[in-house]
């Protein structure tokens, strides 16, 4: 059976896909472009878009920041960040005070759930834990974590998972928490996505590939 979540998933890139088409294209910013999942159908909902953060440094695949309120904020660059990008998120996540789990997924991957005693589901954050919020004078999204309300022993597992995107990859986010202790991530076979424009012209429509909404066994629909 498919994931329900990469089902919201698939259909919220497309409608992505297509409301980019539907208008004309801005000149391209010379600043560093960051990817960042969530956020396309509402703020619990794992999807793709872009995000410029302030420079850290030459070649960092991800920006983690703490604001004046304690808050966290972060952007992940699609381009730079790799598996062995892991720990280092993970680790920096977690000296700003947010108990983290971290997994990189390849398509077609997922985890197997619960990974634990989880709480809610990653349409509904408890509280306002995190969210994607706007960004300021023509920025992108980001994500903003608000570490003071993971209760003791609770632990935000962040599963990155590539998909294919119009020709070439980006991530997508499952963001879940778990109180007490977090099982590791067990592979098993995922919706593999996969979306590409039929038309690459402006206003062309979003068109599936073959196997972009493959089932969980990773099979072609044809």
């Amino acid at each position: 059976m498919t994931d329900p979540f990469q089902e919201k998933l698939l259909t919220a890139l497309k409608e992505d896909i297509a409301s980019r088409d539907a208008v004309p294209a801005a000149p391209r910013s010379h600043r560093r472009r960051w990817l960042l999942g969530a956020g396309l159908a509402t703020a619990a909902l794992a999807g793709v878009t872009a995000v410029a953060l302030p420079q850290v440094g030459g070649g960092a695949a991800y920006a983690v920041e703490r604001e004046p309120d304690g808050s966290i904020k972060i952007a992940l660059d699609k381009w730079a960040l790799t598996p062995a990008d892991i720990e280092g998120f993970e680790n920096k996540l977690e000296s700003y005070g947010v108990p983290a789990e971290v997994d990189w997924l390849d398509n077609g991957q997922g985890c197997a759930h619960p990974r634990g005693n989880e709480v809610g589901d990653p349409f509904t954050p408890p509280g306002p834990l995190w969210a994607v919020e706007p960004g300021e004078d023509g920025e992108d999204d980001f994500w903003r974590i608000r570490p003071e309300y993971l209760r003791p022993g609770q632990t935000l597992v962040w599963e990155l998972q590539v998909i294919h995107l119009d020709g070439g990859t980006t991530l997508s986010n499952k963001i879940t928490v778990v109180e007490g202790p977090v099982a590791p991530c067990v592979i098993v076979p995922g919706m593999e996505i996969n979306i590409e424009r039929a038309d690459p012209g402006p206003g062309g429509p979003p068109a599936e590939s073959p196997g972009s909404a493959a089932p969980s066994t990773g099979a072609s629909t044809g």
